[in-house]
């Protein structure tokens, strides 16, 4: 594990389509996180059903290095949109014009949302990685197969 997610707190402010992330991350590599490579924490918001990138979303850069064990505090305000549907949202270190570490196999933590009727809901909160998301869908999708198959 190279991230790790301490305390994180999401709210929803229904009126305006808001979600307010605040999360400690925690370096857990053997490596210092440097701004000055580049480093950061950011999102990417998803359409669910169709794994469709919709926002690549705003960075928090730290304003020193971040030492194996430290963590960095993140806050990010991310509008989920107002179309009905089921959303993901990737809260991930990132390098910029190098890599999302999330698609490293880095964990990172996901909110999973949806819009109903113009309502947004936080269905879920917790820390995965892409290796669990795709279990995830490989099972739904045997899970529909099979379903098919005795209905």
């Amino acid at each position: 594990m190279n991230a790790g997610y301490v305390e994180p707190e999401v709210r929803l402010e229904a009126g305006s389509r808001t979600l307010r992330v605040v999360v400690a991350v925690r370096n857990h590599s053997a490596a210092a996180w440097r701004p000055g490579e580049g480093f950061g924490i950011g999102y990417h918001l998803f359409d669910a059903a169709t794994d469709t990138l919709i926002v690549d979303g705003a960075r928090i850069h730290p304003e020193r290095d971040v030492k194996p064990g430290e963590t960095l505090p993140v806050r990010l305000e991310i509008s989920l949109p107002g179309e009905d549907g089921d959303y993901q949202v990737l809260v991930s270190p990132m390098r910029e014009g190098v890599c999302w570490y999330y698609e490293q196999g880095w964990p990172f933590l996901l909110v999973e949302a949806a819009t109903r009727d113009g309502v947004p809901v936080v269905k879920q909160v917790r820390v995965a990685t892409q290796a669990t998301l795709a279990r995830e869908r490989a099972l739904r999708s045997l899970g529909c197969r099979f379903h098919s198959w005795t209905g």
